[in-house]
């Protein structure tokens, strides 16, 4: 064993410790390193250390050249230990193969070309040393570009199945000599390439931690360089992979810059230099960078106190204790010896070879023949036991091993004779020559494509399973015992009836009924799992999917699919073939009832089973959750609560024989065009009669939306029969002779499966109506689909040629003639009928109707002339049809619920929709569409080739109203503010619909400008959009650029170009964030980034990561500067039209709602002013957004978006400055005209006349406002009111007339203004009015006047209540339960909550009357009695309900007050709120009364009061209503909950809401006395 260690460690000793010194040198030594000593010998001794002239020399000086001085003695003297100059301190080096790594390595750090160790100390570390050692040691030599595939792989590559270890060794060869190095903290320099950024990392790191200085030498040069470069290495990689691994460095480039910062160097190393020039580059190298990184003293404190340790025992006499060899017969773990023990011990070993007699030998070589191990495996064990042998003087069992040892290499010559080898260079220019235009690189090609040996099956049980049951595990557990790995397999589809279940809550449930997660996998179909099995090998493994036997029949006999009970035996890889096993009948019962799939989803839906389906659910599943018992029972109910008609007449089971896959036929659809609706009916029904034949479907309806004409009435039309399909290009001609292909079934079968099923990851599996060799077809003939109004030169479509017309051209086209031909086509001609009668048509109308209109010939003419349009005059609207949408009821119902099922955006709408489903106009127009007297936002999709249902949206949709708005307004007025414009001339981006638009108005008249301009050029650093968002994100502009880099690379920029904007801070920003990739991002990388900007299109909340929320205040600032720029323009008369992208306009259309406060003729919390709100009153408010508010309001962080006012208990006013005088309004009325009929002063004393304190209140108010405000200049008037466009918001304090809290002082608080026009209509609410007005009042002196001091609201610090994770658990429960009472998601709204109340309720009370209540009925009778909506009249109820009884109710209860229903449904949440808000309203200091602790004695004492009284007064009704009133109090803490305030308003995503506390039910006790 000794020798064998001495072997093992022969490398270390040999390579490692080299001097820089010859034979002849002088070195100084001696004990104070100064006496001269001239170099005779260098050799090493016994342990393997280096010895000059006989004597250990592991301590000495290098003179310089003129031996008069010595270059700082102690950094320049090599001591392996604490005095090493290079101790503490490690280099990587990264560049690709071929880079000159080495070569730069040595001259930076002088190392000759036989040593590694520098001349500071520091060892070079590199696995190639020992991976070239290894191959050169078992034969199979360096040139890797010239070894077989199979035998490379087996050498280097981990993931092969034959995999030798040898590379894994190696890698643990060189950590062994890196541990020996560090172990003594000595200098050194790690040579690799750096294809792998992680690991570079942690190895930086770890060095780190132990004390080191790191620093990086990254060595660039072209791929052309490195390719030339590797051709004259004696270690040749094959070009592919050189390439790859020179990509994948320059993809960590900047990575590495990132994380080594100043201690990053790169050195350019493509050119060849002269020694002169390699001299003075390096020299200058390496005194600017490497000598100063030497140079540094030692900072880490892990270092420096290592450091200081082994001074303390050098100084003490102390040192490591000396090398005690092991001896012979020594165990490798005895304390005896401290030799460091190695084994040759790579992956796989194959135990128990032995060499001690020529038959241990021979049996070993057996054994290793019978390993099953790869060819280079059994070289490699072989040669090692030959060495191993004749180390100890076994030469006849090592020649054992050498005889196998000549075979194995004859089997790896006839491996090479094998392989065409790749044609040398002087070659590949020879078959350049000839014309070849493919030429073979890299290792050759094999001459014979072997089927290998199928080593795994893998078995697929696919199906939808809605739901997964008892049956379905059965077949899984069957499936296991057949095959090596068994899956199941099913879709994310999720669609009601057929898919109530997604992926995840599929593998909820199979997962709680012991199938393990990674044992499920999601695909597209099927029949193909693409997924699962795209890790592994697609030559050894074969799979096999599992069917039912009806199922399994359809399969059989394709180009893909056998019958394994038929092929078991011979077996291929799953790429060429997948085979198909019948799985056998499994039978189990639950309820009586033989388990299906139709009879679990009964179980989970049918109200039959209501009483006992917990019970049948465990019994059924063998498991109980009640979370996911909740999830699939409110699925599965809905099946049954929408049934209709056809399901109740008719026993499925009968109709439809259950199957885990079913299979329908397939066709591409109906086999003729229709004349009318009546030939549509009669051919559509024979057609899905003559497919579907004994499968039990039957035709329902027929798709005819509701506004569809029939042509059959058009007289005009005369049709030949049109054949079916077709793929070709001459469209005239017998049959036969239209095709512009030789083989048009071909192109038919590659046209159906390159486009139509591509994408959609479908293949055919078999094709009707050709025959079996596909020359063929058996049905109808097959040609070119006729296209709308083609010209002369088809005959198959009418009778008549017809014009060649605009509905061919694409969406380009289709731009280009908006933007030049738009007013001729719109032009109107008079024409007359047959009849006589006079009629108008566009010019566009009658060129689409074709020559037999009569006016064709005039709008022909009139296009011909290519007249130029009249700029002058205003554009008429386009004849596009605006409510396209409504043509096709169903396809719109399809769309909306698609949509619908999206949830909803950041701003609270709905999503217009996506490339998909198309989008919804009817979305569009609410809530994406802003409209002013004075502009209009019309937020619209992208238009992109990618997605051309966007750009026919833009054509119908958006173009329309563009239209309408420059008509409206005249061209000359309006301006067109484009998106994404650099400013200066740059408006917009070329190739989208912000170019359609900016064309359209300037042809028009109109001008353009943009709204991003300089503000937003995100490829400027120093733009202002980056302080600003900087500002918002409490970050740095330069971190700043990584939000906004990836929000736009991540919606499709390119990485690289976006890349020279992009700081280093804002990629470590990133990093930070939750960024897992590198910089340039790749495919997955991009997604990732977006992913991380959208959360919310992954089922998150918007802006609940960093990155998102940057995103979010990225836009927000850019739509704030779109407001600027429009308020520009309105200042200078102009109309302002803007087009931007969807989530723009979202965004806008709900910030405009959010201003809106007005309700019509309500006198409520300021007159015209109108309800402020709690948040349980905002029935469009969401749970998720619920939970936040409480968050934000126990956590102190209501003040997120606005400062915290304090809610005032006193009478509000509406006033303005109209025509020099002050005047208010109380009602909507009043608001008109631009307050027209509001009252003055003294209107306000006739209205109030009588009424007391009250009167002097108002009337005060306004004298001492008329008297402040007319003390301002005519300008800063105009700037607050506009001469009544504007409106004060005010609060009037008057104690005499108090509500309920005594503020003790007369005070006017405003609280801001809002924008109206002309109807009445709030536009909009300029921020920040309330305290200019009350600072424009004070800086006159007119702050204080006779009844009243005048000032603005103040801000209240709200403080984190105590306790806050308690409390916050308390609260969010008690949402969290009334949220789970109807499995209500974060994202539905308290309207749901409310309709879902009423469902339930009147769902209940029908089945108490046995009746079975249509899904249309439950509904409308939900809007009426839910929501006050009377469309659902009593005649039409009486009509609809069958069933007397539930009609007789109905009736009954519809004469019920539904306001009380609907109150004490909300009860809890009106409670639940108090309560938050009393709890928040007690922590709060600084409220407006002067004395708190007297106003809330006072409170308190009228509370009982008021309480005895009503007691007292045995009103029925005033006693119900307090007890309501005390039953809130009681439930939010009592009379202590009572706080000197109303309570407190704050905004949340841009509406405002109020927290009041005790005071609402306070204020409602106390008013049973006043009122």
């Amino acid at each position: 064993m000794k020798k064998l260690t001495e072997w093992l460690t022969k490398p270390f000793l040999e390579e490692d410790i080299n001097l820089p010194v010859k034979v002849g040198d002088t070195i100084l030594v001696g004990r104070f390193k100064n006496k001269k000593m001239v170099v005779k010998s260098i050799g090493k001794d016994k342990h393997g250390m280096p010895t000059i002239n006989g004597r250990k020399a592991t301590t000495f000086r290098i003179p310089k050249k003129d031996d008069t001085k010595i270059i700082n003695s102690k950094k320049q003297e090599v001591t392996e230990g604490v005095e090493d100059p290079g101790i503490f301190k490690a280099v990587f080096l990264a560049g690709g193969p071929g880079s000159g790594k080495t070569f730069v390595a040595r001259n930076l750090f002088g190392m000759p070309d036989s040593v590694n160790i520098s001349m500071t100390g520091m060892k070079m570390v590199n696995s190639d040393k020992e991976l070239k050692f290894l191959l050169n040691k078992y034969g199979f030599g360096t040139d890797l570009d010239k070894m077989p595939d199979e035998l490379f792989n087996q050498l280097t590559n981990p993931k092969d199945k034959d995999y030798s270890g040898l590379r894994d060794y190696s890698k643990s060869l060189t950590k062994q000599r890196m541990n020996l190095y560090t172990d003594g903290r000595l200098g050194v320099i790690v040579d690799g390439t750096g294809h792998k950024w992680k690991n570079i990392r942690k190895e930086k790191t770890q060095l780190e931690k132990l004390g080191y200085d790191t620093y990086m030498v990254f060595v660039n040069t072209t791929l052309e360089v490195a390719q030339q470069r590797n051709q004259e290495r004696d270690r040749i990689l094959p070009p592919k992979l050189l390439e790859k691994s020179w990509k994948d460095v320059q993809k960590n480039r900047g990575a590495f810059k990132s994380l080594f910062g100043s201690n990053f160097k790169e050195v350019q190393n493509s050119e060849t230099l002269t020694d002169k020039q390699i001299e003075k580059k390096f020299g200058s190298l390496v005194r600017k960078y490497i000598k100063v990184f030497m140079d540094k003293p030692i900072k880490n404190k892990i270092a420096k106190n290592w450091i200081k340790k082994q001074q303390i025992l050098k100084r003490k006499g102390l040192s490591e204790a000396p090398r005690v060899p092991r001896k012979k017969g020594q165990h490798r773990g005895s304390k005896s010896h401290s030799d460091l023990y190695t084994d040759e011990n790579p992956k796989g070993t194959i135990k128990g070879l032995k060499f001690a007699t020529v038959k241990d030998a021979q049996a070993s070589v057996s054994k290793i023949k019978n390993s099953g191990k790869s060819h280079a495996h059994k070289i490699q064990a072989a040669v090692a036991m030959e060495q191993r042998a004749r180390e100890m003087g076994k030469s006849s069992q090592a020649a054992v091993y050498r005889a196998f040892i000549n075979k194995m290499k004859k089997k790896t010559k006839k491996k090479n004779e094998d392989v065409i080898p790749s044609p040398s260079r002087k070659g590949v220019e020879k078959m350049k020559k000839k014309g070849n235009t493919s030429v073979p690189y890299g290792s050759g090609y094999k001459k014979v494509n072997e089927q290998k040996e199928i080593k795994k099956v893998v078995g697929i049980y696919g199906g939808r399973f809605q739901p997964f049951g008892p049956h379905h595990k059965k077949t899984y557990e069957w499936l296991k015992k057949k095959v090596d790995e068994a899956y199941i397999v099913t879709s994310d589809l999720k669609s009601l009836p057929r898919h109530p279940m997604n992926f995840k809550e599929k593998v909820r449930h199979m997962k709680k009924m012991g199938i393990p997660s990674n044992r499920i996998v999601m695909e597209k179909t099927p029949y193909r799992a693409e997924n699962t099995l795209k890790k592994f090998d697609e030559e050894t493994t074969a799979v096999i999917y599992i069917f039912g036997k009806k199922d399994a029949g359809r399969l059989k006999g394709g180009a893909y699919f056998d019958d394994y009970k038929k092929n078991k035996n011979k077996m291929v890889g799953y790429r060429k073939r997948g085979y198909i096993l019948t799985a056998p009948h499994v039978s189990v019962s639950v309820g009586g009832k033989e388990v299906s799939g139709t009879v679990m989803r009964q179980l989970l839906g049918s109200p039959d089973y209501e009483k006992n389906r917990k019970k049948l659910f465990k019994k059924a599943f063998g498991y109980f959750d009640q979370g996911i018992f909740n999830m699939m029972t409110n699925k599965f109910k809905k099946l049954f609560e929408s049934i209709d008609e056809f399901l109740i007449k008719n026993d499925i089971s009968k109709l439809l024989k259950e199957s885990t896959t079913a299979l329908s036929p397939t066709d591409d659809g109906p086999p003729t065009f229709y004349k009318g609706f009546g030939d549509y009916k009669k051919f559509s029904k024979k057609w899905i009669n003559d497919m579907y034949a004994g499968t039990g479907w039957e035709v329902l309806n027929y798709i005819l939306g509701k506004h569809a004409v029939n042509p059959d009435f058009d007289y005009t039309l005369k049709y030949t029969t049109v054949p079916a399909v077709a793929y070709g290009r001459k469209q005239s001609g017998s049959y036969g002779s239209r095709f512009g292909t030789n083989n048009p079934i071909q192109s038919y079968k590659d046209y159906i499966e390159n486009t139509v099923l591509r994408d959609l990851g479908y293949q055919v599996l078999k094709w009707m109506g050709i025959t079996p060799d596909g020359k063929k077809y058996t049905g109808v003939e097959v040609e070119t689909p006729v296209l709308p109004g083609v010209g002369k030169d088809n005959v198959a479509n009418t009778e008549d040629d017809k014009l060649d017309l605009k509905e061919r051209i694409n969406l380009d086209d289709y731009v280009k003639l908006l933007i030049e031909q738009d007013d001729v086509m719109d032009k109107k001609i008079k024409y007359k009928t047959k009849d006589g009668n006079e009629k108008e048509v566009t010019v566009g109308g009658a060129l689409k109707q074709g020559e037999e209109h009569p006016a064709y010939k005039q709008a022909k003419s009139m296009t011909d002339k290519d007249e130029k349009p009249d700029t002058s005059k205003k554009i008429q609207p386009a004849e596009f049809d605006r409510d396209y949408d409504e043509k096709n009821g169903g396809s719109t119902k399809k769309r909306m619920d698609k949509i619908k099922s999206f949830g909803k955006d950041p701003h609270g709408n709905l999503y217009l929709g996506d490339e998909e489903v198309g989008y919804e106009p009817k979305v569009h127009k609410a809530q994406y569409v802003t409209e002013t007297d004075d502009s209009i936002v019309i937020g619209s999709p992208h238009m992109s080739d990618d997605d051309p249902k966007a750009g026919e949206f833009i054509k119908k949709q958006v173009v329309p109203m563009v239209q309408d708005f420059i008509k409206k307004h005249g061209a000359e007025n309006v301006v067109f503010l484009g998106e994404g414009g650099f400013g200066d001339g740059h408006n917009y981006h070329e190739g989208t619909e912000q170019e359609l638009v900016g064309k359209m108005v300037e042809k028009a008249g109109g001008g353009v400008d943009t709204w991003d301009g300089k503000y937003n050029d995100h490829t400027n650093q120093d733009a202002q959009i980056y302080k600003d968002l900087a500002k918002k994100m409490n970050a740095t502009p330069s971190q700043m650029t990584g939000a906004v880099y990836s929000n736009i690379v991540g919606q499709g920029d390119d990485p690289k170009d976006a890349m020279k904007y992009l700081d280093k801070d804002g990629q470590k920003w990133l990093k930070d964030n939750g960024y897992k990739g590198g910089f340039p991002p790749s495919g997955e990388e991009v997604n990732q980034l977006f992913d991380l900007n959208y959360p919310e299109d992954g089922g998150g909340k918007p802006g609940s990561n960093p990155i998102a929320k940057a995103q979010l205040d990225w836009n927000q600032l850019r739509r704030d500067n779109m407001a600027r720029k429009t308020e520009e323009y309105k200042k200078q008369g102009k109309k302002v039209l803007v087009v931007p992208g969807a989530t723009h306009g979202s965004a806008i259309n709900a910030q405009s709602k959010s201003k809106k406060e007005i309700k019509e003729g309500l006198i409520l919390e300021g007159g015209a002013y109108g309800h402020m709100n709690h948040p349980f009153d905002d029935k469009n408010i969401t749970f998720s957004d619920l939970k936040q508010i409480i968050i934000n309001g126990l956590g102190g962080k209501l003040n997120r978006e606005d400062g915290v006012t304090e809610k005032l208990d006193g009478q509000n006013l509406m006033v303005s400055w109209v025509n020099d005088k002050l005047v208010t309004a109380r009602n909507k009325g009043q608001l008109k005209n631009f307050g027209a009929t509001a009252m003055d002063t003294a209107g306000v004393a006739s209205k109030f006349a009588g009424r007391g304190d009250i009167k002097n209140a108002f009337v005060f108010a306004m004298k001492d406002l008329s008297k402040s405000i007319g003390r301002l200049s005519d300008a800063q008037k105009e700037k607050i009111f506009g001469n009544g466009k504007r409106w004060m918001n005010l609060e009037v304090i008057y104690p005499k007339s108090l509500n309920v809290i005594d503020y003790d002082k007369a005070q006017i608080v405003f609280h801001g203004t809002l924008e109206y026009d002309k109807s009445a209509k709030a536009i909009g609410q300029p921020k920040g009015s309330a305290r200019m007005l009350a600072g424009m009042i004070k800086q006159v002196n007119q702050n204080v006047q006779k009844n009243y001091t005048i000032g603005k609201p103040q801000f209240l610090t709200v403080p984190k209540v105590q306790n806050f994770g308690k409390k916050k658990r308390t609260y969010l429960g008690r949402l969290n339960k009334l949220q789970k009472q109807y499995a209500l998601n974060d994202s539905d709204t308290l309207s749901k909550y409310h309709q879902s109340f009423w469902e339930e309720f009147i769902f209940n009370a029908s089945k108490q009357y046995n009746y079975k209540i249509p899904n249309k009925v439950l509904l409308d009778l939900t809007k009426r009695w839910a929501f006050s909506d009377k469309s659902y009249k009593i005649p039409t109820i009486k009509k609809d309900i069958k069933n007397k009884k539930f009609l007789d109710w109905v009736l009954s209860f519809d004469k019920n007050d539904h306001q009380k229903w609907v109150k004490q449904n909300m009860k809890p949440f009106e409670v639940l709120f108090f309560d938050v808000g009393a709890e928040i309203l007690k922590n709060i200091s600084g409220y407006l009364v002067a004395s708190p602790d007297k106003a809330v004695q006072k409170i308190r004492k009228d509370v009982i009061n008021a309480i005895k009284t009503v007691k007292s007064s045995k009103d029925i009704k005033k006693i119900e209503t307090l007890k309501l009133q005390l039953d809130k109090l009681e439930k939010i803490g009592g009379l202590s909950s009572i706080v000197p305030s109303e309570g407190i308003v704050f905004k949340y995503k841009g509406k405002t809401y109020k927290f009041t506390g005790a005071f609402a039910p306070v204020n409602q006790i106390l008013g049973l006395l006043n009122f």
